[in-house]
């Protein structure tokens, strides 16, 4: 969550699913075959997300509840850009981890294969946040009420 909790209201309404992403070629092909996990590919080279993302501090917290330090990892670049960052690891200049539904299109397409991470995987939440001081409307309260009462879904499956 990157906003103020003392300003904002948080509910979460959606898991995303972490998986670290390989070009669709050897070794990768060979160790997905094999059922490797993405834990065991983190000594290869790393394209990561600036170290502000959610995606790179839910990665961080994911390795170090395995006891896995994060700055151990060879990390050849820092990107912003989701699609520089999908288009770096299917012409082969590194591995990386993002979200399944940011990779998806690279996954269907082929040029990308998925790793979990670990048998319990990494998730990060998505969160519908709106200001604690902000007065609502009929209908935003109501979406809000109806937001509350589904049950959080697994994106990505």
């Amino acid at each position: 969550m990157a906003a103020n909790p003392k300003e904002y209201h948080y509910h979460p309404i959606a898991e995303d699913r972490l998986v670290l992403i390989a070009a669709n070629r050897e070794p990768f092909r060979t160790l997905h075959q094999n059922g490797a996990s993405g834990l065991e590919l983190l000594d290869m080279p790393m394209i990561l997300r600036e170290e502000n993302s959610g995606t790179r501090q839910e990665m961080e917290r994911c390795l170090r509840s395995r006891n896995i330090d994060p700055g151990k990892l060879h990390v050849i670049a820092q990107i912003d850009n989701p699609e520089a960052i999908r288009s770096s690891v299917s012409r082969g200049l590194g591995i990386s981890v993002m979200s399944i539904l940011a990779a998806r299109e690279y996954l269907l397409s082929g040029q990308l294969l998925s790793f979990e991470l670990g048998n319990q995987g990494a998730f990060r939440k998505i969160y519908l946040t709106w200001r604690k001081d902000a007065l609502l409307s009929t209908g935003e309260q109501k979406f809000l009420e109806y937001v509350k009462e589904r049950p959080l879904v697994t994106a990505g499956e």
